[in-house]
């Protein structure tokens, strides 16, 4: 498969709408994450699948912290996206971030909303606590630990709950947005987006995240991690597969299932 090639979306005659909400101080790993997925995913696709428009409160220029700033458009009393990202914020405590109407006008329409990093915490914390269907980024969770004693979300890269989809927010944005573009369009899509942005590997929702304290996962599944770990480690003298298991304390059987 070429990576440069055009490739067929599933569904050429359907153009889905994404809103991307700012406000002040956003993150610019994040916006720039979902803009440039979705502008390579229209590159490559025979049929451009993909709009989208940046929204704030109150309409006009956003900046972030690293300077730069972007046209946008006032939220609408009824929105017509079918997704819409709500983009984390330098300043956790931003009152910007408090948009749970504006959350719930897109969640009513049916529109799927993504909150990352600061905005998922923002949601975990005026839902009044989180549960193990949510997540933001571990250092958010610090902080809501430190601050109301909330120590229950999830340390997952994302979670759904229904039209919600909290997540970490930050380098894993592409992650999610390369997920949603499999999703909508093909996994030959997803695969060559994720080709030319020298994105390794699209990690799954249950993947933790790496930091201090969480192990890491490459499948989601931690005696296949295990496994591969193993495997990997021992390239130059494989390690037979009763060894393996044996380390594991699974079935040979198991482990078969599980590949």
């Amino acid at each position: 498969m070429a990576s440069q090639g055009k490739l067929k979306a599933a569904d050429p005659a359907r153009i889905w709408s994404i809103d991307i909400i700012v406000s002040e101080g956003f993150v610019l790993t994040e916006m720039s994450a979902v803009v440039e997925v979705l502008r390579i995913a229209n590159r490559v696709l025979a049929q451009p699948p993909f709009k989208w428009t940046m929204r704030s409160l109150q309409g006009g220029r956003v900046g972030c912290k690293a300077g730069l700033s972007v046209d946008t458009e006032a939220f609408v009393v009824k929105p017509t996206a079918d997704f819409a990202f709500f983009l984390g914020n330098s300043d956790p405590d931003d009152p910007g971030l408090s948009l749970g109407r504006v959350i719930s006008s897109y969640t009513c329409r049916g529109s799927k909303v993504y909150l990352l990093a600061e905005a998922a915490a923002r949601y975990i914390r005026d839902q009044g606590g989180a549960s193990g269907r949510l997540t933001t980024h571990w250092e958010n969770s610090a902080l809501l630990r430190e601050r109301m004693g909330l120590n229950d979300s999830s340390h997952a890269l994302a979670s759904e709950d229904g039209l919600v989809v909290t997540c970490a927010g930050m380098g894993s944005t592409v992650d999610i947005v390369l997920a949603l573009v499999g999703r909508l369009t093909s996994a030959a899509a997803q695969m060559t987006v994720a080709n030319i942005m020298l994105h390794e590997q699209v990690r799954d929702f249950s993947s933790l995240q790496p930091f201090a304290g969480a192990k890491p996962t490459i499948t989601g599944d931690s005696d296949l991690d295990h496994c591969i770990r193993i495997m990997q480690d021992n390239i130059e003298e494989p390690v037979p597969i009763s060894e393996i298991v044996d380390e594991l304390g699974i079935s040979t059987r198991s482990l078969e299932r599980k590949f």
